[in-house]
């Protein structure tokens, strides 16, 4: 059955909770929950123009919640730039606790608070366990593929340099990365020390290569699906790392008919058995699920519940919280991207220019700060994504900020630029698109493979260099420091115009090229016809 707004009810798991909606019916509701956990967040902030704009927020719904979700969103994020580390955590703890109040937690008919739910494990996972063949020598050397060409550590330093002068990357990128592959090699070649949690292991952008590669221990939780969990099973065993899975039958010698697990289905079972999983290791848990939609949002959720029951039952030992996050968001950047920005606008093509000057093309827009000088807000949203993948984005950050700050733990965030993924490339027009965005500097669009290797260094760079602003004991002058530094964004923080404008002109463009043969042969159609006539 589908609710009015379109949501999938499913058997069980993680959902969105039942509020009146049109007629008075009870409807799954996205818009509901999406705003009054928006609301709490601003309603923590205390002033008088944050509380009158929550109480606002409340009584938005529809078209005006869709189309116009990122007023709320970018004020919001203005707010928590100039609020004292108190009050930010203040807004982001309001904002997880709303959220976790809202959503339940069906079983067997039941329906259940979250809470409850992840209190209330039903069976207990067994563990599968894959030795690689060359786990007696993890060390395996490091490159990024890109353009066609294999880059050594000695290189890439100088590859990034490029991507800072293009302006698709900050130099606080380049600096981390060059730091870790300036010390001993063994420090990033060898990572048996590591414990990684990967929460949806196949994901494209993850490092579960990388970390196999290189001898780490992996812990991978993803869907059932004997063929998946096959492959994933012989890469563990062809490589020099050592996997660890959730299964429900360890003793059984067609072991990927058994293994995985649903994130969003089972999540108090995987909380359980990674709390009780190789005691006293400090485990590094990377959230990586990502889905279409409102399922991104549950996803989301269904993380950050493993992630919160999982920290409080290794409390001798916290867990470190990884994350990879969106440039398309609203979000505090160095003040630097709007000095990059005006730069690249008046050195567009005059086309471009052409094209602002119609309002296809629309500049993107920076708020200034009262009280952090080097910083302002980007409003970076894309409305093409929705208001749910945002939403999703602020649950992880709140996550991350208040875990760095007030819980003392690691936490990684590194902004991935736009990739061509099989998600985001399986829509039509977004693939036509792609091309043609680089037209548009300093946009950039990598392939996965460059991503998701140099991805795994950065987050390598967080670890091993102790005074990455990703270890507690690193002084942030800000909260959000910790997600406006190392950034790889692909363009869109120093760009001229916003990238939903972009990403029209940019299909337009492939339009353009595609109608280029018919446009020629209908004019020399033309000139043959009129050179008869004469």
């Amino acid at each position: 059955m589908r609710s009015a707004e379109g949501i999938s009810f499913i058997a069980e798991g993680i959902q969105w909770p039942l509020l009146p909606g049109k007629k008075g019916r009870m409807e799954r509701s996205s818009t509901g929950t999406a705003t009054a956990i928006l609301s709490a967040a601003l309603r923590a902030h205390g002033s008088t123009g944050a509380v009158k704009m929550a109480d606002e927020l409340l009584t938005v719904s529809g078209g005006k919640w869709r189309f116009g979700y990122q007023k709320y969103m970018v004020e919001l994020t203005r707010l928590m730039a100039e609020a004292t580390t108190d009050v930010v955590n203040n807004m982001g703890r309001a904002g997880l606790v709303a959220a976790q109040s809202k959503f339940v937690f069906l079983r067997n008919g039941e329906t259940l608070s979250l809470q409850v739910a992840m209190d209330s494990p039903m069976f207990t996972y067994e563990t599968g366990h894959v030795v690689g063949a060359g786990n007696n020598s993890p060390s395996a050397p490091v490159s990024v593929p890109y353009n066609k060409q294999s880059y050594s550590p000695e290189v890439v330093p100088e590859l990034l340099k490029t991507f800072v002068r293009n302006g698709d990357m900050e130099d606080s990128v380049r600096a981390g990365v060059s730091s870790v592959l300036s010390m001993d090699k063994r420090v990033f070649e060898d990572l048996s020390d590591l414990y990684v949690v990967l929460i949806g292991a196949t994901s494209e952008m993850g490092p579960l290569d990388f970390l196999l590669e290189h001898g780490a221990n992996v812990i991978a939780l993803a869907r059932q699906g004997e063929k998946k969990w096959n492959k994933l099973i012989e890469k563990a065993r062809n490589s020099r790392g050592q996997l660890y899975f959730p299964t429900t039958d360890a003793a059984s010698a067609n072991m990927g008919a058994f293994a995985g697990a649903d994130a969003l289905k089972h999540t108090p079972e995987i909380a359980q058995w990674l709390s009780q999983l190789l005691p006293g290791k400090k485990f590094l848990i990377h959230s990586l699920i990502y889905l279409d939609g409102e399922k991104y949002v549950r996803a989301s959720m269904a993380m950050d519940a493993i992630v919160e029951k999982v920290t409080a039952a290794r409390k001798k030992v916290k867990p470190g919280l990884l994350y990879i996050g969106t440039p398309s968001s609203a979000h505090l950047v160095p003040s630097s991207c709007k000095t990059r920005a005006d730069e690249f606008f008046h050195r567009a093509p005059l086309w471009q220019k052409a094209l602002f000057f119609f309002g296809l093309l629309k500049r993107n827009k920076y708020l200034e700060l009262q009280n952090q000088n080097g910083y302002v807000v980007v409003d970076a949203l894309s409305g093409v994504q929705g208001p749910n993948y945002a939403l999703a984005k602020f649950l992880q950050n709140w996550r991350a900020l208040l875990a760095r700050t007030e819980e003392g733990q690691f936490v990684s965030v590194n902004i991935a630029p736009p990739a061509m993924t099989a998600s985001v490339m399986h829509a039509p027009k977004i693939a036509a698109a792609a091309p043609f965005l680089p037209l548009f500097k300093p946009n950039m669009m990598y392939y996965p493979d460059t991503v998701s290797a140099l991805l795994s260094i950065m987050l390598l760079a967080d670890i091993r260099n102790e005074k990455s602003l990703s270890h507690p004991g690193t002084p942030l002058v800000h909260p959000m420091q910790l997600v406006a530094e190392q950034a790889w964004h692909g363009g869109s923080w120093s760009a001229p115009f916003t990238s939903d404008s972009t990403g029209v002109a940019a299909y337009l463009c492939h339009l353009c090229k595609k109608a280029t043969p018919i446009f020629v042969i209908a004019l020399v159609g033309t000139v043959v016809y009129l050179a008869l006539r004469h």
